[in-house]
């Protein structure tokens, strides 16, 4: 048995022919947390192989300024890149789920934290390109560069649909009413299952 009410609202004419405004806003938070996943679950996985292929190490660095020069550039980019897709894998998963839950300031949140990635991931790119040129590595950074880029206008356009089309402010409290049908619903329930 569901927890739906026995008579749903019959839904008002014409209705079904009208999209949701912010029907766009749930899809893209699942977009969100689908990717920001991936970004998460991928970084670890590459964390753990990274003492593998990251690119040797020309002279001893006595400070972490030191990676700051242009013979440990990638070295420096490739921890940068990793910190980015850790962090901002678990950022994306958790704005996704407030856009999917619609919430008032998801669009904005989702904007600042796409934003700051694609300035990363663009920054990390153009250094791999410099060093490296054309190498595996300034793909693979680009590539998230262009991920961020689309996730950012997926964000942007979230926000201007948030902003034009406001949640209900009672969106996520529960009436006295609801809760009144959620406790006869369990108590039903629970008296079924004793049986």
């Amino acid at each position: 048995m569901t927890d739906q009410p026995a008579n749903p609202p019959a839904p008002e004419p014409g209705a079904s022919d009208k999209p949701l405004p912010r029907a766009f806003v749930s899809a893209s938070g699942l977009v969100f947390q689908t990717v920001g996943a991936v970004f998460l679950l991928g970084s670890c996985g590459f964390w753990s192989l990274s003492g593998r292929i990251a690119p040797e190490a020309t002279a001893d660095v006595e400070t972490w300024t030191g990676l700051l020069t242009r013979e440990h550039a990638g070295v420096a980019a490739l921890a940068a890149g990793l910190l980015t897709t850790f962090l901002g894998g678990i950022a994306l998963a958790t704005v996704g789920m407030g856009l999917t839950g619609q919430t008032r300031r998801s669009g904005v949140i989702a904007v600042v934290v796409t934003l700051p990635m694609t300035a990363a991931y663009a920054t990390i790119t153009g250094i791999f390109a410099m060093n490296d040129g054309a190498s595996l590595s300034a793909i693979v950074s680009g590539v998230f560069a262009m991920v961020s880029a689309v996730l950012f206008a997926l964000a942007a356009h979230s926000a201007s649909l948030l902003k034009r089309f406001p949640p209900p402010t009672d969106q996520n409290k529960a009436t006295k009413a609801f809760l009144d049908e959620h406790e006869r619903q369990r108590a039903e329930r629970m008296r079924r299952e004793s049986l």
